[in-house]
């Protein structure tokens, strides 16, 4: 099986509706991270840079849709620069419950990885995961990814946020 990936810059209000379905099909993430799925408003926001971290704009901000046998399986978002001019943060990276357990997220981060090395100055990746999220822990290590040793308490999330990097060779 193999993954596209397609850079989303200004949804229509048809891909917002899609982008809301795709996370109503990731309940059990939602559940353990904020305590529901987003709705087409919060959704819509993402695209306009309401969560944005301050001295970044949207065009450091990459949002991709994951396709698998032609259907939209996953969601992925990636802040460059951020929280350093040298880093590139994952802020999130869904696949649908019935897609999971195939290989995809490994297939995906490989394609995100291969346009994160290409980005000049960026030598690291980070990623925040949900200190309740087991099987992302699990996961994100066995991508090589490591703790950095940083913890962070966010209101809007329902647990800690562990921080993991991965620097480039």
């Amino acid at each position: 099986m193999s993954i596209t990936l397609q850079r989303i810059v200004a949804p229509t209000d048809e891909e917002i509706a899609a982008l809301h379905e795709l996370c109503l099909g990731t309940p059990g993430y939602w559940r353990l991270c904020e305590g529901k799925p987003p709705g087409r408003d919060q959704i819509a926001g993402w695209f306009a840079g309401a969560d944005l971290p301050e001295g970044l704009s949207l065009a450091d901000e990459y949002f991709f849709t994951l396709w698998a046998e032609n259907r939209r399986v996953g969601l992925c978002q990636i802040l460059r620069g951020w929280p350093y001019r040298s880093r590139a943060m994952i802020g999130l990276m869904l696949i649908v419950e019935e897609w999971q357990g195939l290989g995809l997220g490994r297939l995906a981060y490989r394609e995100l990885e291969r346009l994160i090395i290409d980005w000049p100055g960026i030598q690291t990746v980070w990623i925040g995961v949900a200190a309740n999220n087991l099987p992302a822990l699990s996961f994100w290590q066995s991508l090589g990814f490591r703790a950095t040793g940083e913890r962070r308490r966010d209101p809007k999330f329902l647990a800690e946020t562990l921080l993991f990097e991965k620097a480039f060779d």
